[in-house]
């Protein structure tokens, strides 16, 4: 059984078992992969009973569950996995993919599955997760990509690993592994701006360089499809909130603020050089707008400013704290 709400670890499980357990010769005959969409449960169960031909096992893959009817065609009997979960065929290596949530812990087939069988729950990666993830991953393909680069893709693509995974692969397609992946290379290939992105706008914040944030701001309000105001918002909370952390604990040692605020050791020292810049009142007063505008943002107190207007006054107001 593979379930939870990170698709990815479940789909790469599942596609292992694909190719690994039959040769080609044994996959006509003995493999069969249904969509939860397309099926009732007794399909399900069908298949899982018919014995192998001229092998040793049959594998039936269930990708989608989520989707599929437990009731069965006929609409009667919902206890009927849970039948087979106790008396399952030997011969076949059912695979169950429940992808989007967990399978609810108190349903009567989960507890059974897990007394006498292999359960996988797949959770979402945390933020701060998201870069040594990529760097791994293009590492296992042979590539290695420059830390800015890495915290870029991240930040920008989020905590979804299947789609993570997806630029990645499209970024690599017509690069050498003896090629170290860039923030020009990310421009190129995924769309992110090296010039035009969330860290140029908290380096600019920071600073206090206005004309470098007014640059950047109005790149963003041409292309707020690219590059929205939640993903913006989402950003330089994380940003205010790393910052603050090394702020209130500047005498403690460089691994406790590496730990403790999420942040790569390679940027540590600049960001404890951002972190003086601001006072404590002044990190207050910055997760106030930002919470301010969250809330305009999703509508609350605001029927009529634009999402470009928002940005940029949130961005003039976020300039002015000391």
């Amino acid at each position: 059984m593979l379930h939870g709400e990170e698709g990815f670890h479940i789909d790469q499980v599942s596609d292992y078992i694909e190719n690994s357990i039959l040769n080609e010769g044994e996959k006509a005959f003995n493999q069969q992969i249904i969509y939860g969409q397309d099926a009732h449960i007794d399909t399900v169960l069908d298949y899982a009973l018919q014995f192998p031909m001229m092998s040793q096992y049959r594998v039936l893959i269930v990708k989608e569950a989520q989707k599929m009817n437990m009731k069965g065609e006929d609409g009667g009997d919902s206890d009927k996995l849970l039948n087979y979960i106790k008396n399952p065929a030997t011969s076949t290596i059912l695979v169950i993919g429940h992808k989007g949530k967990k399978v609810d812990g108190r349903s009567k087939w989960l507890k059974a599955l897990k007394e006498k069988h292999t359960i996988l729950e797949s959770n979402p990666i945390r933020d701060y997760q998201v870069r040594p993830w990529v760097e791994k991953y293009l590492k296992e393909k042979g590539y290695d990509i420059e830390t800015r680069a890495a915290d870029l893709v991240a930040e920008y693509l989020g905590t979804d690993l299947s789609k993570v995974s997806n630029e990645l692969d499209k970024l690599i397609v017509n690069l050498s592994s003896s090629q170290k992946i860039t923030l020009k290379e990310v421009d190129q290939n995924i769309g992110i701006s090296k010039d035009y992105n969330v860290f140029e706008l908290q380096e600019a914040l920071i600073t206090k360089d206005a004309k470098k944030a007014g640059r950047i701001v109005s790149n963003f309000q041409a292309n707020m499809k690219k590059q929205p105001m939640e993903m913006v918002l989402g950003s330089l909370f994380s940003f205010y909130q790393r910052l603050y952390i090394v702020h209130q604990n500047l005498s403690q040692s460089d691994a406790f603020l590496t730990k403790n605020a999420g942040i790569n050791p390679y940027f540590l020292q600049k960001s404890k050089t951002q972190a003086k810049s601001l006072s404590t009142r002044g990190f207050q007063y910055a997760f106030k707008i930002l919470s301010d505008y969250d809330g305009r943002t999703k509508g609350y107190l605001n029927r009529s400013t634009t999402r470009e207007e928002l940005l940029k006054e949130m961005v003039g107001k976020l300039m002015m704290i000391r």
